[in-house]
C-alpha cells in the first residue's frame, strides 16, 4: 500500500503541475477495473485497481462521484467478493462525507436494505456488519474509529508523514499567489493534520 501511494502521489504532482491530461490518462485505470470485474478470476489486480482508484480521489485526481459510482455498483450487487471490494475502497476514502453527504447517506440506506434482504444468504455475516459499521464511521465522520481500523498497519506511520508533507509542501507552496486558496488549503491541512494526529494522542 505504501509503494502505492507514492505512485500516486506522483500522478497527483503531475496533474497539478503538467496538467489534467496526467490525471485523464491515468483514470483509464477505470475503465481496466470495470473489465476485470466482468471476469472471474483469483487475481488481485481487481483489488490492487480499486485501491489505486481511491488514492486517486484522496490526493485529488478524480472526483468523489466517480467513487460512489463504483460503490453503488458494488453494493446493488451485492455478493461476497463486492463486500469485499467495498470494505478495500471504503478504508481508503475518508472525505466522502465532506464531499457530498447527500450520496454517502444514499450509499448507507442501499447497504442497510441489501444486507437486510440478502445478508442471511452469507456464511459470514461479519463481513457485512463491518461494512456497515464503517459506513457508519465516514457518515459521522468518526476519524478515530476509521484510522482504528487500519491501525495495526506498521507503515502507517510512513503514510502519515508522507500525507502530511504532500499537504503541507507541495499544495501550500504551488497555491502562493492566490491567498484566498492558500487561506481554505491552511484550514484543511490543519484538519487532516488533526485527523492523522488523533490515533497518536
Amino acid at each position: 500500500d505504501r509503494l502505492m501511494m507514492e505512485h500516486v502521489l506522483l500522478v497527483s504532482v503531475l496533474h497539478h503541475t503538467v496538467g489534467i491530461e496526467v490525471g485523464a490518462h491515468v483514470l483509464e485505470s477505470v475503465k481496466r477495473f470495470d473489465s476485470l470485474y466482468q471476469e472471474i478470476t483469483e487475481s488481485k489486480e481487481c483489488d490492487n485497481l480499486i485501491t489505486f482508484i481511491g488514492h486517486l480521489y484522496n490526493f485529488h485526481v478524480m472526483e468523489c462521484c466517480l467513487v460512489f459510482d463504483i460503490l453503488k455498483k458494488l453494493v446493488s450487487t451485492f455478493a461476497e467478493r463486492d463486500i469485499e471490494l467495498v470494505l478495500l475502497l471504503l478504508k481508503n476514502v475518508f472525505s466522502l462525507r465532506k464531499d457530498d453527504a447527500m450520496a454517502l447517506k444514499e450509499l448507507i440506506c442501499d447497504g442497510q436494505t441489501k444486507a437486510s434482504e440478502l445478508g442471511k444468504q452469507f456464511q459470514d455475516q461479519t463481513r457485512i456488519k463491518f461494512m456497515l459499521e464503517t459506513m457508519m464511521a465516514l457518515k459521522n465522520n468518526d476519524m478515530r474509529k476509521i484510522f482504528g481500523k487500519i491501525s495495526e498497519n506498521p507503515k502507517l506511520g510512513i503514510l502519515r508523514e508522507g500525507l502530511k508533507l504532500f499537504l503541507t509542501h507541495f499544495l501550500l507552496k504551488g497555491n502562493k499567489q492566490n491567498k484566498e486558496d492558500s487561506d481554505v488549503l491552511s484550514q484543511r491541512v490543519d484538519i487532516a493534520v488533526k485527523a492523522l494526529q488523533s490515533k497518536e494522542t
